[in-house]
């Protein structure tokens, strides 16, 4: 495929940069390049422009939805220039596989940020909302979805919007989403589901469980610090061991409301995965 010095350069240059994004991503070296190898493989076969990408994450990670595909693709594409490169490639794929709280956090508020302004506001919230419950029409009449479309974007906006002044900053969503993990994709799947990420895994890692779970230890450690440095009325209850477990075990079963709602309009596996 290469000349011989041409390849031996080329495997020098990313050896080089496998070990330079494994300094600043959630990959091992040997993980890296094997990410870097997969991006090569692909552009191969053409550019990874919006629609390649579409195709990819779609067979990957098994998101469907128009809009999130195209926002995804924007999370990836940092410099804006309408390719996902090499880099952008390992950087965006170490989020969504193995990101702390705090970027996957980061990452579904730019998604669901439709028109980049830094805050949600019930519009963007309700075309989210909508297009997870069209999807499913024959369940009730056309009027009675489109109303319960509106009551599901009030019970939304109650749990994301904290200081209720009809927009959802980045500071709400972190503190709503640190309480409750689940809320991370309350506006629709923009995060792999585990299947696929194991199945992703396993192509190329040693532990294809080594993904970063919507709900687990690292989110109960992030939790707990931010209930230390919080501010609010929370941290000045000053709770103790067990009754910090109660919070958890509360923040985590608290939006049983807001999903069995959606769930009964969208059907469970859309977002369950």
């Amino acid at each position: 495929m290469y000349p011989a010095e041409s390849r031996s350069k080329l495997l020098k240059t990313q050896e080089g940069l496998a070990k330079k994004l494994s300094s600043r991503t959630h990959f091992a070296p040997g993980e890296v390049r094997s990410l870097l190898n997969m991006h090569n493989r692909i552009t191969q076969l053409g550019i990874l422009d919006r629609a390649r990408f579409r195709e990819v994450i779609y067979a990957c990670f098994d998101l469907l939805e128009d809009l999130m595909l195209d926002r995804v693709f924007s999370a990836f594409d940092k410099n804006n220039d309408g390719l996902i490169d090499a880099v952008e490639w390992v950087e965006g794929c170490s989020i969504i596989i193995r990101g702390t709280p705090e970027e996957l956090i980061d990452f579904s508020y730019f998604v669901y940020n439709i028109n980049g302004d830094g805050c949600i506001d019930r519009e963007e919230v309700f075309q989210y909302l909508r297009k997870t419950v069209m999807k499913v029409p024959d369940v009730m009449p056309q009027e009675e979805l489109e109303d319960s479309v509106k009551d599901l974007v009030e019970l939304c906006m109650r749990k994301l919007d904290k200081d209720r002044d009809g927009q959802v900053t980045f500071k709400d969503y972190e503190k709503a989403c640190l309480m409750d993990p689940l809320l991370v994709q309350s506006l629709g799947p923009c995060i792999p589901t585990t299947r696929s990420l194991a199945a992703f895994l396993a192509c190329f890692a040693d532990n294809y469980r080594s993904y970063t779970p919507t709900w687990g230890d690292v989110w109960a450690k992030n939790l707990n610090r931010f209930l230390r440095n919080s501010n609010g009325p929370i941290h000045n209850h000053n709770h103790a061991p067990h009754e910090m477990m109660d919070v958890i075990t509360t923040s985590q079963s608290s939006a049983d409301e807001f999903d069995e709602g959606i769930i009964a309009m969208a059907g469970a596996s859309d977002l369950t995965h």
